[in-house]
């Protein structure tokens, strides 16, 4: 745990702390980082922050929060999860 934060610190301090409900990043488990990491980019208008430390652990940037993208195999389903959606508001669906 304590080689996760010394990664971490320096990104999430840039992060808001306002705001009702206030998240540092969104970790995703994916079959493939770079296919995942396109669509975060390009679709959604994130920016490609690298890697996170040696780890393969791919970083995309929004105002506000960090997506971070690592490639495992999903280990269960999506209930009882804590989170098993996200949104996100765009200005066009085009």
């Amino acid at each position: 745990m304590v080689f996760g934060l010394v990664f971490v610190a320096p990104a999430s301090a840039q992060l808001s702390t306002e705001g009702p409900v206030v998240y540092g990043h969104h970790h995703f488990y994916v079959s493939s980082i770079e296919v995942n990491k396109k669509f975060w980019v390009d679709a959604l208008g994130g920016t490609d922050a690298g890697n996170l430390g040696p780890a393969p652990v791919a970083v995309v940037r929004f105002p506000n929060v960090q997506v971070l993208l690592s490639e495992q195999v999903p280990t269960g389903g999506t209930r009882g999860t804590s989170v098993n959606h996200v949104g996100f508001r765009v200005p066009d669906l085009r």
